[in-house]
């Protein structure tokens, strides 16, 4: 078995993929590690090779101005719930382009796709991450000894020791593995992000 090209592939460069790889960095940080080893053994894989791409298009194709969820549901890895998207628009005097969701809950409220869209931004250049994307589009992942094999579109390979799909909402009928079939549907819907063709793997525990 070959060695892996990288220690993690992440595959969709949108706000899912971007609270990951901050994640990952924002825990490297915290104990003491070297980042930069960390940014160097990970890629992120999107068709339209950078950040948030397909995300911003699907916005602005819609003219969604707000967006549904409320400030906590943020790609940013701070440890206290909605702090770190509201203190953003705070220390920018941005408050105002904060809905408020008085259905939700007393002191609920919704960001701007604008103000969001600047947050994510700020959060890449945090993080370090901006380099960490490629374009590509992978067309199968299998299981390789104790990784994985992201198969290219164009016929390259990418050996990984983890893989992370996050891929987001998209047309295309799910593949769900065989072993996520089992779970109640609340659980089930963590993994219908698996879009991929992954028939040697998708069944495998």
């Amino acid at each position: 078995m070959e060695p892996p090209d990288v220690d993690v592939a992440i595959v969709g460069a949108g706000p899912c993929g971007l609270a990951v790889a901050a994640r990952l960095v924002r825990d490297c940080r915290a104990a003491g590690l070297d980042e930069r080893l960390l940014l160097a053994r990970t890629r992120v894989l999107d068709p339209a090779g950078t950040w948030l791409a397909g995300w911003r298009g699907a916005l602005a194709v819609q003219r969604v101005r707000t967006l549904r969820s409320p400030t906590f549901a943020h790609p940013h890895p701070s440890r206290a719930v909605d702090d770190a998207l509201r203190a953003f628009a705070r220390a920018r005097g941005r408050e105002s382009e904060l809905m408020q969701l008085p259905a939700a809950g007393a002191g609920w409220a919704a960001p701007g796709a604008r103000l969001f869209a600047d947050f994510c931004d700020a959060a890449l250049d945090e993080f370090a991450l901006r380099p960490l994307v490629r374009a590509a589009r992978v067309a199968r992942v299998r299981r390789e000894g104790e990784g994985a094999v992201l198969e290219l579109d164009d016929g390259r390979e990418l050996r990984a020791r983890f893989v992370v799909l996050a891929l987001g909402a998209a047309a295309a009928e799910p593949v769900v593995p065989g072993w996520a079939r089992t779970l109640a549907p609340a659980a089930r819907a963590h993994v219908v992000h698996c879009l991929l063709d992954t028939s040697d793997a998708a069944d495998e525990e």
